[in-house]
């Protein structure tokens, strides 16, 4: 691909792939220790930050863990049947430009362990994240991603407005 952009879908997919197999590969012993998700969160920011780092710095994007402004206001996910009305959230990861929702490029959700039932809940929410509803905030994030990881490794799948954009894939394979 001739652009650099952060933006286009392929770039950030494959720097998300890279990072994903970089925890895999370089922070295994976290995975071993079934450590807190955040401290994989927090190894995958590095790994994918350094990935994308001149085309973050050209555009003036930054990632960033737990944030949850949407502009100067808290970030809330829709109101559910079962849970009732609207509530605060913070996404595990995002890559966006603070304090303007017009570029929120990619959102993750990671969850260790998961069940079938939570990995659909966290599909749910990160396609709210993606979508552009009437009646609650728009956030108009580019891309999500639910990664799912357990002792021995990470798999991940990606989302764009229209749906799941590859199958699950196990990260460093």
């Amino acid at each position: 691909m001739a652009s650099n952009r952060p933006g286009d879908r392929e770039i950030v997919l494959e720097a998300v792939s890279a990072a994903l197999s970089d925890v895999v590969t370089e922070d295994r012993v976290l995975l071993a220790l079934q450590a807190h998700e955040l401290a994989l969160v927090h190894r995958f920011g590095v790994y994918l930050e350094a990935r994308l780092g001149r085309g973050l710095r050209q555009y003036g994007l930054a990632v960033d863990l737990d944030y949850d402004r949407h502009g100067d206001l808290r970030k809330l996910l829709p109101a559910r049947p079962d849970r009732g009305g609207e509530r605060r959230f913070r996404p595990d990861l995002i890559v966006h430009r603070r304090q303007d929702d017009t570029h929120n490029l990619l959102v993750v959700e990671w969850k260790k362990n998961a069940s079938n039932p939570m990995l659909r809940r966290l599909e749910e929410r990160i396609r709210s994240l993606l979508a552009n509803e009437v009646g609650h905030p728009s956030y108009g994030y580019q891309l999500g991603v639910l990664a799912d990881s357990g002792d021995d490794g990470v798999r991940w799948r990606a989302f764009d407005s229209d749906g799941p954009v590859n199958d699950w894939q196990d990260a460093g394979s």
